[in-house]
């Protein structure tokens, strides 16, 4: 992947977001592709030596083994890498514009990672939530990006990106989760509690594969909010001291 200079920082900083477990993901598929090459190869072979009558070609041919495995596995490397850079980098993208509509200010994104989101239904109201009352479907795979001051999702749909969930910080009524720290527990999530400008609570659900990115979100979320609660308490007694503060200072995760 040919990349300017100007663009380099940007694609060493999107492929250092890119959770481990995906990474991996990434590494098997290539040496699965490796994989594949080589027994092409070895039945290629095997296939010459049986018409040539020469079967130390085939036996022969076990000493190219490791060298042909290393150049598909780096052919294969070289086309995936990029391509998940690229997918990342418009999740990104995406997202930013998101977080920007959801009145965050700072738009680097610290975290990013797939999950699937539900809503629970028992909530009947929906004002101002950024799903649809009729619209109510179950688990739905998103992209996850977690900024200092917002937390972002969106699905990708037929007709393009779908935003699912977009919520500065300073909406967050809480965040819980339940069997991150218990092995026992089969189904691990956060429990994202937000509060509607009408004043009623949503709950979500978030849950995903990639569980070490899973604990990761729900630790600098905690973070946030008891810088948010802090930030909150330091302009209240500021107000009542008359000092001028703002409560949407930057918060950093």
């Amino acid at each position: 992947m040919e990349t300017s200079l100007e663009n380099n920082p940007l694609m060493d900083d999107v492929w250092q977001k890119i959770p481990p477990e995906e990474k991996v993901l990434l590494i098997s598929q290539a040496h699965g592709a490796g994989i594949s090459t080589l027994f092409v190869f070895l039945a290629f072979t095997g296939a010459i030596a049986v018409g040539l009558k020469m079967p130390w070609m085939f036996w022969g041919s076990f000493f190219l083994v490791p060298f042909v495995f290393q150049v598909a596995s780096v052919r294969s490397w070289n086309v995936i890498k990029p391509r998940a850079i690229v997918q990342f980098t418009a999740a990104r993208a995406t997202t930013s514009i998101f977080a920007k509509h959801a009145r965050g200010q700072d738009l680097n994104p610290t975290l990013i990672f797939k999950g699937a989101l539900s809503r629970e239904t028992s909530e009947e109201s929906s004002e101002n939530s950024l799903l649809h009352q009729d619209d109510y479907r179950g688990s739905v795979p998103v992209w996850i990006t977690l900024f200092p001051d917002s937390l972002v999702m969106f699905s990708e749909q037929n007709g393009g990106a779908r935003r699912e969930f977009a919520h500065s910080i300073f909406d967050f009524a809480s965040v819980s989760s339940e069997g991150l720290d218990d092995p026992s527990v089969a189904e691990k999530r956060i429990l994202l509690e937000i509060q509607t400008r009408g004043g009623n609570q949503i709950r979500w659900n978030l849950t995903s594969a990639q569980l070490a990115s899973l604990v990761v979100c729900e630790r600098k979320l905690q973070g946030a909010l008891e810088r948010r609660d802090f930030i909150l308490q330091q302009t209240a007694q500021a107000k009542r001291g008359s000092l001028p503060n703002s409560p949407r200072a930057s918060i950093g995760m």
